[in-house]
C-alpha cells in the first residue's frame, strides 16, 4: 500500500526523466559537433536544444543529489560525504553528474577561448578534451540508469546479482592486476625495439588483450629474444589465462549460490 501511495509515483516520473536525459545527452553528443560545423543558422541553433534540456534534467538530479546528501544525520561535512558516497548507487550518481559538469565546463571553455584540445598517440590527432570526458559521461550515466531497472522484479534480481558479484570479485581483481603489471614489464623489456610493447602502458593493455586472447605469434621475433618472449608467453597464459580465469569463473559461481540462496 505504501508503494502504492507514496513511492510509486515519484519512482516512474525519476525513471521518465532519467530516461528523457539518456536520450538527450546522446544526441547532444552524436549531433552536436555536426550542427555546430553547419553552415545553417537554424542547424546550429537547433544543436543547442539537446545540450539545455539535458543541463536542465542535470540540475534536477543534482538538487536531489543535493538534499539526499544534505538528509544525512552526521555533523561533519567530511563523514556526511563519505557516508553518502559508500552506497554504491549513490557513488555511480556523483560520478555521472561530475562528469557531465566537467564536460559541458570543458565545452564552455573551448567555445570560449578555443583551446583545450589534446593529441592522440596515433597519427596525432586532435581531439577536444570535452569530447574525451563526454566519451566517458556517457556510458556512466547508462549505467547508473541500471538502477531504475531495480525496481522491476526480473530486472531487480539481475541487477543485485551484478551488484553482489562486483563486490564479491574485488580482491581477486586486484590480485589480478597485480600479477598483470608483472607480466608487462616483463614484455615491455623484452620488446623496447617497438610493436605491441613500445611503451609500459601500450605493454599493459596488449597483455590485457592477451587475456582475451588476442595475440599475434609473428611479434615474438621482433623481441631481444624470441625463447624468454615465448616463455614469458606460456606462463601468462598458463597462470593468468587457464588458473586465474577458471578460478574467477569458481568464485562468480559461488557468490551467485549465496546470493541466491539469500534471495529464498
Amino acid at each position: 500500500h505504501k508503494w502504492n501511495s507514496y513511492v510509486e509515483d515519484k519512482f516512474f516520473f525519476h525513471l521518465k526523466l532519467n530516461i528523457a536525459l539518456l536520450f538527450s545527452l546522446t544526441a547532444d553528443a552524436l549531433a552536436y559537433k555536426t550542427a555546430m560545423a553547419s553552415d545553417h543558422i537554424a542547424l546550429k541553433i537547433l544543436g543547442y536544444v539537446p545540450m539545455i534540456v539535458t543541463l536542465v534534467l542535470w540540475s534536477f538530479f543534482a538538487a536531489h543529489e543535493f538534499r539526499q546528501w544534505q538528509s544525512n544525520s552526521a555533523t561533519s561535512k567530511h563523514t556526511k560525504t563519505m557516508a553518502h558516497l559508500n552506497n554504491f548507487w549513490n557513488f555511480l550518481d556523483a560520478l555521472s553528474l561530475v562528469s557531465i559538469f566537467a564536460a559541458y565546463t570543458c565545452r564552455g571553455l573551448e567555445f570560449l577561448f578555443g583551446f583545450l584540445s589534446v593529441s592522440e598517440g596515433i597519427g596525432e590527432t586532435a581531439i577536444h578534451l570535452s569530447s574525451l570526458v563526454m566519451a566517458f559521461a556517457l556510458p556512466v550515466t547508462y549505467l547508473n540508469s541500471l538502477f531504475y531497472l531495480q525496481g522491476f522484479e526480473e530486472a531487480g534480481e539481475l541487477i543485485r546479482m551484478i551488484i553482489g558479484i562486483i563486490k564479491g570479485v574485488k580482491v581477486f581483481l586486484v590480485i589480478l592486476i597485480v600479477c598483470m603489471v608483472g607480466f608487462a614489464a616483463g614484455f615491455f623489456i623484452l620488446y623496447e625495439n617497438g610493436t605491441d610493447h613500445q611503451s609500459p602502458f601500450f605493454a599493459l593493455f596488449s597483455s590485457y588483450t592477451l587475456m582475451l586472447g588476442d595475440f599475434d605469434v609473428d611479434n615474438f621475433r621482433a623481441s631481444s629474444s624470441f625463447v624468454s618472449a615465448s616463455s614469458l608467453f606460456f606462463a601468462f597464459t598458463a597462470f593468468i589465462n587457464i588458473v586465474m580465469l577458471n578460478l574467477l569463473i569458481a568464485i562468480m559461481g559461488d557468490i551467485f549460490d549465496k546470493i541466491q540462496e539469500n534471495a529464498k
